[in-house]
């Protein structure tokens, strides 16, 4: 991986897969002030949301250089979720991502393969969000939303080195 600073460029897939308080603006929809593949109209005026988000492409942590989320079609993040811990968000920025790109694979079995616990959301474009828990402990009644929809959650474990994913 490159570790050469990267700037959003002509990326604005961010703008459309997260949500923004200030601007009550759901997951999934486009910002209104988003210039689609140039930028934020209001970038000087901007959100604290926005100002402080940075996808993990952005901070060279993940993905190759040439490869930034409008074009992998995934905006990955981390977060820490209550009861859960530190939890890998993939957001699905072209439908069917998920499925089919070599990138998604790869973040999901490196993330999965980790040695703690932790967790993978996935948001895609045309379905419900869901929560995959590894090895994680948690209440049983914890509910997880996302814009105040519930989570579809999975609890996975590892078992020599494999990862049991139930339906």
């Amino acid at each position: 991986m490159d570790n050469t600073a990267r700037t959003c460029g002509s990326c604005t897939a961010c703008c459309k897969t997260h949500m923004v308080q200030e601007l009550e603006k759901p997951v999934g929809t486009w910002c209104t002030h988003c210039d689609r593949g140039k930028g934020c109209a209001i970038y000087a005026t901007r959100p604290v949301g926005c100002k402080d988000f940075a996808c993990l492409w952005l901070m060279s942590i993940e993905g190759e250089k040439d490869l930034p989320p409008h074009k992998s079609g995934i905006v990955p993040d981390m977060q820490i979720l209550p009861t859960v811990g530190p939890t890998l968000v993939l957001y699905e920025y072209k439908a069917g991502t998920f499925k089919t790109s070599a990138w998604a694979k790869e973040l999901r079995a490196k993330y999965l393969g980790a040695d703690k616990p932790m967790a993978i959301m996935y948001v895609p474009v045309h379905e419900p969000p869901s929560l995959v828990i590894i090895d994680g402990e948690h209440q049983s009644a914890d509910v997880f939303t996302l814009n105040g929809k519930r989570l579809r959650v999975r609890r996975a474990q590892r078992s020599h080195n494999k990862l049991f994913v139930p339906e």
